[in-house]
This record gives structure tokens, C-alpha cells and sequence, in this order.
């Protein structure tokens, strides 16, 4: 058997970790829900002390409340609608719950459309997942709408009078700025000087639940416009929604063993 060194084992396992975070991505989008606004109060999740807080409650009324057998034309679009988005929830749900140690449900909001450089290994995850056949027109870019906000949750459910239930729960006190997809982007100063000025808002507690002050979120927005203007990428300035919501599933991620495994990758020996 090829001997095989210590070194290019550990670089492997760092590369295998790398695809798997980039693969997961297309992963999540697929299986990632959109919440409405009218199903679902935002700012009541961010208000709620995690200790007392049993889940807010996805508000599907119609699909709730009404026996399929009263179902009207009136209602029934609305029907349709709200149980096919329960079908979507009760999917997450279950692959949570079933395998709670390598995945992870995750909320997330204030959507922002932006144009970003695609890495290689993502371009041909992306072929495959699009079925795309024509290797020269190979996409450099692709522009979509990323989450600027996340919380882990859980997906709590209730049965009773005929109908399932959902509420969302969070897992964490701290809401996440997702600004990792902006790093190439903005340049190593500008990138840091964010990071920098968030963690100012994390020692000041003004990203721990509850949080009261939602104005907070547009502060962030501006600081990330400001700074992605200084650079020729296209991005929506006024793209950024604070309401939309999305619920999704994605592979946890062992940060720790990932951070190790790239520290031990740049021993020589």
C-alpha cells in the first residue's frame, strides 16, 4: 500500500472540510424555506429572552384551523398555499430532529442581493447541481440574495384539534453576521475593520436576544454598503430586506477541528 504522509493527510481532511462547507451551501439553498411576513413576527423572535421563550409560532392559520372537507374556493388557494409550506417545515423538522449531530437548522434574515466571484470547486458543484453541459460557459460570477443575519434554531412542534403546529425556537443568544462570503471581496483592511466594529456591537450585548433596538441592523447594512462601494463589485444598495426570512438545514460544521487541522496543515513536517 502507497504510504501516504502525515502532513498531505491533514491537507486532505482540511480540503475534504472546505468542499463540504462550499457543497452545503447549494445544499441549504435547495432545502431552504421562505417565510412570508404575514405567517411570521420577526421581531417578536428577537425580543424574546431565550430562557423563557417555548417558540413563536409560524402562523398558518388557514391550514390550521380549517377541515379539509369545509375548504372553499374562497380558501382554498390560501389552503394550498399554507399546507405546502407546512409540508416544507415538517421536512426540515425531521431531518433535524433525526439527525440532530450533523445537522443544523438555521433562521435566517435581512436578505441582501450582491454579485460575488464563484471558487472552482463551487462552479462544478454547480454545474452538476444545474445539469449544466458546456464546460466554456462556465459561470466567474453569479448574483443572488445571501442572509446577513442567522440564528440556530429548533423547529418545536404541537398536535392537537386536527392540526400540526410549528414554532421556531431559538438555540442561541447571539445573532450571527454573515459577512465570511464578503472577505475576497472587500480586501483584507476593509474586511477586518468590519469584523472590528461587530464585535464592538458584541461586547455591548446589542446582537444577544432580546434585542429591542432593530435599528441596529440597518446600522450594520450601512456599514457593509459603505464599505462595499469602495470596490467594483455590483451589489443592490437598496437591496437589503430586513423582513425576509428564510428556514433552512445545513451540515454542522466542527470549527474546531477545522481551525486545528489548518494551523497543523502549515507544519513542514
Amino acid at each position: 500500500m502507497e504510504q501516504v504522509s502525515l502532513l498531505n493527510f491533514i491537507k486532505y481532511c482540511l480540503g475534504y472540510i472546505k468542499l463540504t462547507r462550499q457543497r452545503s451551501f447549494i445544499l441549504q439553498s435547495k432545502l431552504a424555506i421562505k417565510l412570508p411576513e404575514h405567517s411570521f413576527n420577526l421581531t417578536e423572535l428577537l425580543e424574546s429572552n431565550i430562557d423563557d421563550n417555548t417558540g413563536k409560532l409560524i402562523n398558518l392559520e388557514t391550514f390550521y384551523s380549517l377541515d379539509p372537507k369545509t375548504i372553499t374556493k374562497e380558501t382554498q388557494k390560501q389552503y394550498n398555499e399554507e399546507q405546502s409550506l407546512a409540508k416544507k417545515i415538517d421536512e426540515i423538522y425531521n431531518k433535524g430532529r433525526n439527525d440532530p449531530y450533523t445537522k443544523q437548522i438555521v433562521f435566517s434574515f435581512g436578505y441582501y442581493e450582491i454579485e460575488i466571484p464563484l471558487e472552482e470547486e463551487e462552479i462544478e458543484l454547480r454545474l452538476d447541481y444545474l445539469g449544466e453541459e458546456n464546460e466554456d460557459e462556465k459561470p466567474a460570477t453569479k448574483i443572488d440574495r445571501y442572509p446577513l443575519f442567522s440564528l440556530p434554531i429548533s423547529i418545536e412542534t404541537t398536535l392537537g384539534k386536527g392540526a400540526k403546529k410549528y414554532f421556531i425556537k431559538p438555540l442561541d443568544t447571539e445573532v450571527q453576521v454573515n459577512i465570511g462570503i464578503l472577505a475576497d471581496i472587500l480586501g483584507e483592511d476593509r474586511y477586518y475593520e468590519l469584523i472590528e466594529k461587530f464585535g464592538g456591537y458584541e461586547v455591548k450585548g446589542d446582537l444577544s436576544l432580546p434585542i429591542t433596538n432593530m435599528v441596529i441592523f440597518d446600522e450594520i447594512w450601512d456599514k457593509i454598503r459603505a464599505q462595499l462601494k469602495l470596490t467594483d463589485v455590483k451589489f443592490g444598495e437598496d437591496s437589503f430586506v430586513f423582513n425576509e426570512m428564510r428556514v433552512g438545514i445545513s451540515p454542522r460544521a466542527n470549527y474546531y477541528i477545522a481551525d486545528d487541522l489548518q494551523k497543523l496543515s502549515k507544519y513542514e513536517k
